[in-house]
């Protein structure tokens, strides 16, 4: 394989390669500009030198800037690697700025991820902006996630533009909005920090799940439907198993 790959995760666009030694948002815009087609971000990776089943993840949002967690973009590296021959084996850990994940090439081009649960800074207590009522959650990354059943006739990038500039997120924030198809069903769309509205959002996924299971809405398997494609998630072992579909374009 060449050493950089276009790939996708549920939808979500990467440019990946090798140490790509990348010290600037200058150089991440460049990536940006330069691609052949539109992505969300940049990673790049390469071979831990202390472990040899661990591979060193940086994730770079398309605006330059530096991001804790992607995990979709975990996803990717894991199977990029895999594919590359960096590791025999199909358990693969991969280490981002949030902490070490555990990462599973699977048959037919499934890629699984096992994170550790979020934190609700707040609980489960909801905070309205704009009208609209959500959770504070901690993947690693920060998010808002708001319950809404009519999520395609939202103007995502207003609310999620506004939320990066208010003393609530000193950060900003990753917005999720998600609507409840049934018990094993749930539809969502995503304003990315970094990037605005993309069609996923491994993360973000997470942070759903983890509310409406704590809220008990559903079932503890369940797929997330994305514009971009689908996310199955339930637990396992303490752990929050995400697992889909990776491409490479």
């Amino acid at each position: 394989m060449e050493d950089y790959k276009y790939m996708s995760g549920a939808g979500n666009t990467f440019y990946i390669g090798t140490d790509l030694h990348i010290n600037s948002d200058i150089e991440v815009i460049s990536y940006v500009a330069d691609s052949k087609i539109e992505i969300d971000g940049v990673i790049s990776v390469s071979i831990n030198k202390e472990n040899n089943d661990t591979l060193d993840m940086e994730y770079f949002n398309s605006d330059g800037s530096k991001a804790e967690l992607c995990v979709n973009g975990v996803r990717c590296a894991s199977k990029y690697a895999y594919d590359n021959k960096y590791f025999d084996n199909t358990t693969i850990f991969i280490n981002t700025p949030s902490g070490l994940i555990q990462t599973l090439v699977e048959d037919d081009d499934i890629v699984s991820s096992f994170i550790n649960p979020p934190s609700l800074p707040n609980g489960l207590n909801e905070y309205e902006i704009l009208g609209f009522k959500g959770v504070i959650v901690d993947v690693g990354n920060p998010h808002f996630v708001i319950m809404n059943n009519n999520i395609d006739d939202i103007d995502i990038e207003t609310v999620g533009k506004h939320c990066q500039n208010i003393d609530t997120f000193p950060n900003g924030t990753n917005i999720e909005f998600y609507n409840i198809q049934d018990k094993n069903n749930v539809n969502a769309r995503v304003f990315e920090r970094g990037v605005g509205e993309t069609s996923a959002c491994g993360s973000g996924a997470v942070a759903i799940y983890y509310v409406i299971l704590n809220n008990r809405l559903v079932s503890d398997n369940i797929f997330l439907h994305y514009p971009g494609g689908k996310l199955n998630l339930k637990n396992d072992n303490n752990k929050i198993y995400l697992s889909g579909e990776i491409k490479y374009l």
